[in-house]
């Protein structure tokens, strides 16, 4: 990814006691990780509706690879930890049922190359995202966030474009 003239963040500021009231957050490797685990976990349940800590954590030491583990589907505690990261992106969701995630649309684009913001402004009052920092300009896609990382991942099956609402399918009918 070419270095591009970024737009810098300040936060806001209480102009009564004078503390930050958000910050930025850049997406990064850890949270596309996550994303494509949550993504194989859907592959290979055959459902787009994942129990994370019931169906994919599992101790990074029942792995011989970081890589052997994302690929097939599975996360460590500490990913579980990070759900919010991709959820501010809204690449992921919490499902109706109490620790479920879904892959949502934008997260099966972002998987199959569609760029999305760099950085979200977050609230420190909510805690959710306000707004994306410079979103037209400074963006990025799935492979730029795994920078250095040798391909191992297979994002051309039909099911990933069903997701992304590319298919005959509705897309209310995927989730």
């Amino acid at each position: 990814m070419e270095k591009k003239n970024r737009i810098k963040f300040k936060a806001d500021v209480c102009s009564h006691c004078t503390q930050t009231t958000n910050y930025d957050l850049a997406l990064d490797r850890g949270s596309a990780l996550i994303v494509l685990a949550l993504y194989n976990a859907v592959q290979r349940l055959g459902r787009n509706k994942v129990h994370v800590g019931n169906e994919m954590v599992r101790p990074a030491k029942d792995f011989p690879t970081y890589r052997d583990m994302v690929a097939g589907g599975w996360m460590t505690f500490k990913m579980e930890g990070n759900l919010s990261r991709p959820r501010r992106y809204g690449l992921i969701a919490q499902g109706e049922e109490g620790g479920t995630w879904l892959i949502t649309q934008k997260g099966a684009k972002f998987l199959r190359g569609e760029r999305i913001a760099r950085v979200a402004v977050i609230s420190k009052v909510t805690g959710h995202k306000s707004h994306y920092l410079d979103e037209a300009q400074d963006n990025i896609t799935f492979g730029e966030c795994m920078r250095r990382e040798t391909p191992f991942w297979d994002l051309s099956s039909p099911a990933l474009r069903d997701l992304a609402g590319e298919s005959e399918i509705e897309p209310a009918r995927l989730f």
